[in-house]
């Protein structure tokens, strides 16, 4: 019979924007919770036949240790109100970090290219497109002579988009607040999930006087898509 080891347990903690970075990629990839619990108990419980087998043919840390599945809830993390997972704020090195990262993670292995749309005799073009993943400066998006035309189009070819760089607003910039509106309103029916990087949070964006109302609601739509 093989001889029992003490088993010692050692517990490592993520560097912090790493461990954000996996909770992004957690909540992106699982959108529906049953779906991950049930692949993260189907792939534990694989895990214990293993060791199950194993005891019988090799030597093991602990042939006593009680083969089971522990599921532990961060009820902070998960029932905070509000939360958003793919909402970056503010813009610094370490969420540039985590934002490119986690793209980088979602459109890899996928063909990049420069998607050009023809509207009514002009040309919008897409510039970072991977098989329906895009990515866009906010300027791109709201601070060019384009409208909701163009971004049906873009909600047509795209099933998931990251945003950089979303400003606060005032009136100094409320007509590229007021495309933003249109934007979203069109993702939002389109179920469009986002990424965006941001100055603020969602709850400290302003907005210029004229558009406040709507801006409520774009508001909710971005804490649904991100």
């Amino acid at each position: 019979m093989a001889k029992a080891k003490s088993q010692q347990t050692e517990v490592h903690e993520y560097q912090a924007e790493m461990q954000r970075l996996l909770d992004i990629l957690v909540h992106s990839l699982y959108t529906d919770r049953d779906i991950f619990l049930r692949e993260l108990v189907s792939n534990a419980s694989d895990a214990l036949s293993k060791v199950q087998l194993m005891t019988l043919t090799e030597e093991v840390l602990d042939q006593d240790a009680p083969l089971e599945i522990n599921l532990s809830i961060n009820h902070d993390y998960r029932l905070k109100k509000g939360k958003t997972e793919r909402f970056v704020f503010p813009i610094n090195s370490t969420n540039k970090f985590i934002a490119n990262k986690f793209f980088r993670e979602i459109s890899k292995n996928k063909k990049s290219e420069n998607k050009i749309f023809n509207i009514k005799g002009r040309n919008f073009e897409i510039k970072n497109f991977f098989e329906g993943l895009a990515r866009f400066d906010f300027k791109e998006l709201c601070d060019q002579n384009i409208g909701a035309e163009d971004f049906i189009e873009v909600a047509n070819n795209c099933s998931f988009i990251f945003i950089e760089n979303l400003p606060d607003f005032s009136e100094n910039n409320s007509n590229q607040q007021h495309r933003f509106i249109t934007l979203i309103d069109i993702l939002y029916e389109k179920k469009i999930p986002l990424l965006i990087t941001s100055e603020k949070s969602l709850n400290e964006i302003n907005s210029s006087t004229s558009l406040k109302e709507p801006f409520k609601r774009t508001l909710s739509r971005l804490n649904e898509l991100t």
